[in-house]
């Protein structure tokens, strides 16, 4: 059986529905059965001459529901007015979405909004044999400045009708959450619309840049995946270097929609002595079919993050952000110089003869020519005087003391992250090697005296808390303060002392940016 509220979306002169009493009100309809369940009862299908069997009687593409309580055209046949052409086809069915964000009442743009779509779809073919059936959602500052409504707006030949459909109170309009949950209602609430437009209307500051950009880069550096890659023995492969950057590629293409081509993973090869033969270890199950290039530094040849940067750099303009993401080994020279470590672009021989040389260090500091930091502001700008050529730049550290690499980093609309003090380890979650503890998940166990295990609390680090675009976006600072949750609750203790100590403390540039920023 068919439910009241199911049909509640229904524009309510378009139902015409009959009491199976002999009443005359809508809720008797509601005795009779939905064999084909399309939405409309068996009762109703009878009365309009429709298959109770079938849910598109004429097979015109349009629902038997769309046409009787919608449209208005005849469900049993395909060409309701005659004239050559399915009902399917003179229809395009729009939603409208006008998300009207400002410091004060904009009520009044609507009706220029609502004109301009008038006009412009009657250009493109209302006036002929298309029609166009319109939807039109609103959700706008009220006149109480911070309150907010949202409306239905219903045409009647050019005139509009505003039916206020729910009141907000204050919420914060220039919050992407607000947005895409505006964007999930209305689509929710219009019945498979086949076109859909949103359009934004702001005469505050709320969607100025950098909060909201035309494109979004990213580039993610896997240097590591072996404890010391420069060794010739020994079991040190550690799968959280690629677990956690595959994390982040899936957290940006899959919950953020941001484009594959405009990703780019770098991952280190290293050539090792592992379960007993020499090898190139690395580009494994994690991160096969998604890997750019090479995490290396300007080698000839090879596609390395120098090159990765510079492309970007050839695309990015002023109004697009740029999230850069580094999992590696890392060290420090003092507390505002420091590197991490990617491979050399030696050959297998020479790497089997001396396995220190396949390391090559990138240096964060002002000694150095040459270094990261001096190249993110030759390509793009936002430091020592020369002008910005992005919106916001993120780089977040996964290094051992990557506090370190902080101070040659910063720069205007730059927000960096290092996931360690400067003289601090990095660490894993406590108990194994899949994931990093900042990046993905700390762990927390505390023991009895008889090691029994008392608590075992788990706390999701800066990926797992970043949320996703249209349900449950969070800020870069909320994932970083998540993130920092997680690093420090990692380690485990029997009865108040502290038996293995994992921990780490995030250091944060530019927190009032951090707020403002989503991926």
């Amino acid at each position: 059986m068919v439910k009241k509220e199911d049909i509640l979306w229904v524009h309510r002169e378009n139902i015409r529905l009959v009491s199976g009493g002999g009443g005359s009100d809508v809720e008797g309809a509601f005795d009779f059965p939905l064999s084909d369940n399309d939405g409309v009862n068996d009762k109703v299908e009878y009365d309009h001459g429709t298959n109770p069997q079938d849910e598109d009687t004429d097979n015109d593409g349009l629902s038997d529901r769309q046409e009787i309580y919608y449209y208005g055209t005849y469900a049993y046949t395909w060409d309701s007015d005659e004239d050559g052409m399915s009902d399917n086809d003179e229809f395009y069915n729009w939603l409208f979405m006008l998300y009207l964000d400002g410091d004060n009442n904009l009520e009044s743009e609507i009706e220029d909004i609502m004109w301009q779509i008038t006009m412009g779809l009657n250009a493109v073919g209302s006036v002929s044999q298309v029609k166009q059936v319109i939807h039109v959602v609103a959700q706008y500052d009220g006149r109480n400045w911070g309150d907010s409504v949202r409306y239905e707006i219903k045409a009647n030949t050019l005139e509009w009708e505003k039916v206020k459909v729910e009141d907000l109170g204050e919420v914060a309009m220039s919050a992407p959450g607000t947005l895409s949950g505006f964007v999930n209602w209305a689509v929710d609430r219009i019945w498979q619309p086949n076109r859909r437009a949103l359009i934004i209307v702001d005469h505050g500051g709320g969607w100025q840049d950098p909060k909201i950009h035309n494109e979004r880069y990213a580039l993610i550096i896997i240097g590591g995946g072996w404890n010391d890659p420069y060794e010739t023995e020994g079991d040190t492969y550690l799968p959280a270097f690629w677990n956690d950057g595959k994390a982040m590629y899936d957290k940006l293409v899959n919950d953020y929609h941001y484009s594959p081509e405009n990703v780019y993973l770098m991952s280190s090869r290293w050539y090792c002595k592992y379960d007993g033969s020499w090898g190139w270890r690395g580009h494994n199950h994690a991160t096969d079919g998604i890997v750019d290039g090479e995490a290396m530094w300007d080698v000839p040849g090879k596609y390395d993050i120098k090159d990765a940067l510079d492309e970007i750099a050839r695309k990015i303009t002023v109004h697009d952000s740029l999230l850069i993401t580094v999992i590696a080994h890392g060290g420090y020279y003092n507390e505002n110089e420091g590197f991490f470590i990617v491979r050399s672009g030696v050959s297998s021989s020479e790497a089997e003869n001396n396995p220190a040389s396949q390391k090559h260090v990138i240096n964060c500091g002002d000694s150095w020519n040459g270094n990261l930091g001096a190249y993110l502001t030759q390509q793009f700008g936002g430091n020592d005087g020369i002008t910005r050529r992005y919106a916001v730049m993120t780089i977040v550290l996964q290094t051992c003391d990557s506090e370190s690499l902080m101070y040659n980093l910063e720069g205007d609309r730059r927000i960096v992250i290092a996931g360690a003090r400067w003289n601090e380890t990095a660490w894993s979650e406590l108990g194994g090697d899949d994931h990093w503890a900042f990046l993905w998940e700390g762990r927390h166990m505390v023991f009895l005296s008889d090691w029994s295990i008392w608590k075992d609390e788990k706390f999701p680090g800066f990926i797992r808390s970043l949320g996703t675009m249209l349900v449950s976006p969070h800020s870069i600072y909320q994932a970083f303060c998540e993130g920092s949750d997680a690093a420090t609750h990692n380690f485990s203790e029997m009865v108040g002392r502290i038996i293995r100590d994992g921990r780490s403390h995030l250091q944060m540039y530019n927190h009032d940016l951090a707020e403002e920023i989503y991926l």
